[in-house]
């Protein structure tokens, strides 16, 4: 088992180096490849860690450095980890970018930072996220200014402006008074439009379920529900980030009945 553990490793370097000698960051064959590795993104962390470690000349590669933040993000969602784990992945990714200095030059790169960066929020503390929100909120309001027709931009912002509604009044006020204040406004409507935007430019079950959450937040079940079918329609091609969502829709959907038949 050992043995073949080890083998699996060694393909999955040279395929690695394959791709990053060889073929374009955003080809299409090398986003296909990733995509298949992705479906282990543990393995692809070690065969990528381990080419860094050994290699001075990859050390530097921003294409390297952009790979693995982006399994490192896909570990943050792998169902049995715990959430300091989750926590730990998501940071990785974060660094991984910062160390490539891709983000401030390439918009599949700042997406993921701001990905990463929303995620985050979960394992904030309320003072650390009032703090976050209102960051990402202005830098993503000025980022669709500039990019309309940016699916990701657009997708993240109406995620961000949909987790306003976890924080009660109670926790608004300590806000207001004691650390950033968070927006008072129900965003859910304009959550609404980024996200019918994102969908009609590069559809995926991450924006479909964030699509049903900001039906139901307006009180749209029916387009909810065909959201949630819609979500659920896709097969699944990034392992642990597609079931993910996937996942939740079909808790989301759950809740719904539920509730009704109360």
């Amino acid at each position: 088992m050992q043995k073949k553990k080890k083998g699996s490793q060694f393909v999955s370097i040279v395929l690695c180096l394959f791709v990053l000698l060889f073929l374009p960051l955003d080809s299409l064959n090398s986003q296909q490849f990733m995509a298949q590795q992705h479906n282990d993104p543990d393995t692809l962390v070690d065969s990528l860690l381990t080419i860094t470690n050994s290699n001075p000349h990859f050390s530097d590669s921003t294409r390297l450095k952009f790979q693995l933040a982006q399994s490192f993000f896909l570990l943050s969602f792998k169902p049995q980890s715990s959430a300091p784990e989750k926590e730990a992945a998501l940071k990785q990714c974060i660094s991984w970018l910062d160390s490539s200095n891709q983000a401030s030059s390439d918009s599949h790169a700042n997406a993921l930072m701001l990905r990463a960066k929303v995620q985050l929020l979960t394992y904030r503390n309320l003072e650390e996220a009032s703090l976050s929100i209102d960051m990402l909120k202005r830098e993503l309001e000025n980022l669709i200014k500039e990019y309309p027709l940016n699916a990701y931009y657009n997708a993240i912002y109406g995620e961000l402006l949909l987790s306003l509604k976890r924080f009660n009044n109670i926790e608004k006020i300590l806000c207001k008074y004691f650390f950033t204040p968070l927006p008072e406004k129900d965003y859910s409507e304009t959550a609404l439009l980024h996200l019918l935007q994102a969908k009609h430019l590069e559809p995926s079950p991450y924006i479909y379920f964030l699509l049903a959450k900001a039906y139901f937040a307006v009180g749209n079940h029916r387009d909810a529900l065909l959201s949630i079918k819609s979500c659920l329609s896709f097969e699944p091609i990034q392992m642990y980030l597609d079931h993910y969502y996937q996942s939740k829709a079909k808790a989301l959907r759950q809740d719904y009945f539920d509730n009704q038949n109360k």
